[in-house]
């Protein structure tokens, strides 16, 4: 959620910031200086600072029950009204957990670091450059056969799995920075249709997945990841028996004729993460 911030801010996406920050929220500069949600808002509305970089490393992330404080290194470079800035400093950023999800509450960040004090990756070496993640997806263009292992009753101790098969169909969609998926398969609880439409957003370098249902034909709120050294990761909050969870999808074991996919839910806040939708899927041949 922290990376999904950072990103909104690159682009002035107050509609995501003022999803994930709290109504109380406050800012802490090195300076001393202090910023309220309302501040954070205006300024991405009118978009008053324009950003070049507002890149986060050497991200670090802590829970503790309800609380989960993050920590990182920022590279922050371009304008805010008509005068550049070119900065990199150390930031602590507060999440709680409430009735309606993980809520961003505070935040404090470090007088701006010398040069000679920063090793971040994001540096202009070669090993440093964004990756461009606009065909991550291409290695899924096409049909395949899927056979789905699924925990009945998931965070609850149950160990009791179903088996089925499924056809999963991918399109490629704007020469792969987007894509559909759909899956459709007989379960013993009846015929299971779904949906997914993957977008690459070329600021943030991530994707989002956006999934529906045909027992209910609404759109979920995003799941957001990307691909690095070969697995996807992408995650999301969802309610789940009364309260909200974490869900994290991930693709591992990418070969150009079959790959592994796990779907994984934490009631604990990412501490712990219980597998219950798990499939393996094997290019079908023309």
């Amino acid at each position: 959620m922290d990376t999904e911030y950072q990103a909104a801010v690159k682009i002035n996406d107050a509609s995501t910031m003022d999803r994930i920050l709290a109504d109380d929220f406050v800012l802490v500069t090195g300076s001393g200086k202090t910023y309220t949600k309302p501040d954070i808002l205006n300024d991405a509305k009118s978009a008053g600072t324009n950003y070049e970089r507002n890149d986060e490393d050497i991200q670090t992330v802590r829970v503790w029950g309800k609380t989960a404080v993050v920590t990182a290194k920022l590279w922050e470079k371009g304008t805010s009204d008509g005068r550049s800035f070119d900065r990199k400093f150390w930031f602590n950023d507060t999440y709680v957990r409430t009735s309606t999800g993980w809520k961003y509450v505070f935040g404090q960040s470090s007088l701006p670091l010398a040069d000679t004090a920063v090793t971040l990756s994001v540096s202009p070496t070669a090993a440093s450059v964004e990756r461009d993640g606009q065909h991550d997806f291409d290695f899924e263009i096409g049909t395949w056969k899927s056979h789905i292992s699924r925990r009945l009753h998931p965070l609850t101790g149950s160990t009791t799995w179903i088996e089925m098969e499924a056809t999963v169909v991918v399109r490629k969609v704007w020469d792969g920075r987007a894509n559909l998926m759909e899956l459709e398969a007989d379960t013993p609880t009846g015929h299971l249709e779904e949906l997914n439409l993957r977008l690459y957003n070329p600021q943030s370098h991530r994707w989002s997945f956006n999934f529906a249902t045909s027992g209910d034909g609404t759109i979920a709120p995003p799941m957001i990841g990307e691909f690095k050294n070969g697995r996807g990761e992408f995650i999301d909050q969802e309610p789940f028996s009364g309260k909200i969870i974490l869900v994290r999808h991930v693709f591992t074991d990418i070969s150009p004729d079959s790959h592994h996919f796990e779907q994984a839910f934490s009631g604990d806040g990412g501490k712990t993460w219980e597998p219950n939708f798990v499939v393996t899927l094997t290019r079908e041949k023309d």
